[in-house]
């Protein structure tokens, strides 16, 4: 709105002056608009002529309909969405739905516990008896281990008084050791399947979940499990993918799908963790008692009408440190916990003869709420 009331404003100063070139006129119409970014928020799923499509059409340029790993997606989405808003700018947040399919560059590493291994441990009976002592020895053999590592690790178990050797294969998903299911031969046979593999990600996330839910139906409320399974690519070649179903208490779940956000800092996007918030009714009556004493007027303003005067020279006029203030007063409510780094968006109504609406933009920095 602003910038078409610059436009507006602008071109009646052609008909009213003529002393002015034109060309001077549309360095002032640059100069507002590049003074006034528009903020927008904006939500979108990645479609296959996303992905695939040339860089020059506003295409990502990718071989295949998904990225590899969540950092090749934070590193092409921010040129993406350049092309796709060029006119927004600081402020805008965009939540992006993106299919993220880490296939497996290599095969398990395999390796098999000595009894120099359980000795190091402190287990002098040359086996493990509990997970703890696996997760032990995985960090510590494995210490610098990537996200997504697997080891198919032989071991001595220890249970009801017997000794046995189990070959199990585990992987590294946010710091934690997780046994994985690998679908074997039969079990594809269960699920319909002619060949040791599915035809694509999207038939084997269907049908490891209706499996999971036949054979694990009784699993703990919140349970996660890891299932390594293949996908035919063509000319007798597969690729592997290892990912992660939860049980809800009903049912099991699982998606190659993230929704990915990126916040604008005024040159371009980023990886962001800004959350947007719109100031609820109760709010407005929140920050008139909490700067009553402070603000006086103003606070008595914003709650007795809900809504910010920001009319220039009025005693109840808001400042933009003022509107910081208030904005806070909210968020050591809401979130009293948030760490530093943690960015809001928060919406609030105002007033200047008619209403509008002002995003301020806060971040937390050493426990304190500050504009960006």
């Amino acid at each position: 709105m602003k910038k078409s009331v610059y436009l507006l404003m602008t071109f009646a100063a052609v008909f009213f002056t003529s002393c002015e070139p034109m060309e001077d006129i549309h360095e002032e119409v640059n100069a507002a608009i590049d003074a006034e970014p528009n903020i927008g928020i904006v939500e979108l799923s990645l479609v296959e002529d996303d992905y695939t499509g040339d860089v020059e059409d506003g295409g990502l340029g990718l071989d295949d309909a998904y990225f590899t790993s969540l950092e090749a997606a934070n590193a092409a989405i921010p040129g993406f969405l350049d092309a796709r808003y060029p006119v927004l700018g600081k402020g805008s947040i965009a939540s992006v739905n993106v299919e993220i399919a880490e296939p497996l560059s290599s095969d398990p590493v395999e390796y098999e516990v000595t009894a120099e291994d359980y000795s190091a441990q402190g287990l002098k009976y040359g086996n493990f008896d509990r997970d703890s002592h696996i997760q032990t020895f995985l960090n510590t053999k494995y210490s610098d281990a990537e996200e997504g590592t697997l080891v198919e690790l032989t071991y001595k178990w220890y249970q009801s008084g017997e000794t046995t050797t189990r070959t199990n294969t585990f992987v590294l998903t946010e710091g934690v050791w997780n046994q994985v299911l690998v679908l074997e031969r039969d079990q594809y046979k269960e699920m319909g399947e002619a060949y040791p593999n599915f035809d694509n990600r999207a038939e084997a996330i269907q049908k490891v979940k209706v499996f999971l839910n036949e054979n694990m139906p009784y699993a703990a409320v919140g349970s996660n499990l890891a299932v390594l399974f293949k996908v035919h690519i063509g000319g007798g070649n597969t690729e592997s993918y290892v990912k992660t179903f939860t049980f809800d208490g009903t049912s099991w779940s699982g998606s190659f799908n993230s929704v990915l956000q990126f916040g604008h800092n005024g040159t371009g996007w980023e990886p962001d963790n800004t959350i947007v918030y719109n100031f609820l009714p109760q709010d407005y009556v929140t920050v008139g008692d909490a700067l009553l004493s402070k603000y006086p007027d103003a606070a008595a303003n914003v709650k007795r009408y809900a809504s910010f005067e920001i009319r220039n020279g009025y005693t109840n006029e808001w400042t933009d440190e003022m509107f910081v203030e208030a904005v806070a007063v909210i968020l050591n409510k809401i979130h009293p916990d948030a760490e530093d780094g943690q960015k809001y968006v928060v919406n609030v109504t105002t007033y200047a003869g008619t209403y509008g609406t002002k995003s301020v933009s806060v971040i937390k920095e050493n426990g304190e709420w500050v504009a960006y």
